[in-house]
Order: C-alpha cells, then structure tokens, then sequence
C-alpha cells in the first residue's frame, strides 16, 4: 500500500523535472523511489518472518523460560 501513494517529494521532483524540460529524470528519480521503498519493505517483511520462525523453535525449546518471563511481565504490568 505504501507504494500506492506518491510521496510529494517525488511529485514536485517529477513536476519540476517537466518543467524544466527533462521529464526521463523526473521518472527516474521516481522509480528509484519505488525500489527503493520496495526493498526496504521486503527485508522488513523477510526479517520479521525469519524472527518469528526463530522465536517459535525458542518458544518450543524452552518453555519454563517463556512461562517465567511472562510470569514477570504480567506481574510488572499491574
């Protein structure tokens, strides 16, 4: 979804670019945006599945540790 929406940076950089005469930078400024938003929110997404895969075989390796950690926490919360 975030790539839906233009941010205005890249809209006055597009619409200076035409004015100036050369829109090809303007869209290449453009698309280097969208990749760039693009990659950053792949590995956000790749990285959260890995830690949560790792997390789980933590979760299932070590049970009494989980249960005494939220033990605390819930106790800490009030």
């Amino acid at each position: 979804m975030a790539g839906l929406i233009p941010c205005l940076l890249t809209l006055f950089v597009i619409i200076f670019a035409i004015s100036k005469g050369v829109p090809v930078a303007g869209l290449l400024f453009a698309v280097t945006i969208m990749t760039g938003v693009a990659l950053t929110l792949s590995t956000v997404v790749i990285l959260s599945i890995l830690c949560r895969e790792r997390l789980v075989h933590n979760f299932e390796r070590r049970p009494r540790l989980f249960a005494t950690i939220s033990s605390v926490w819930k106790a800490r919360q009030g």
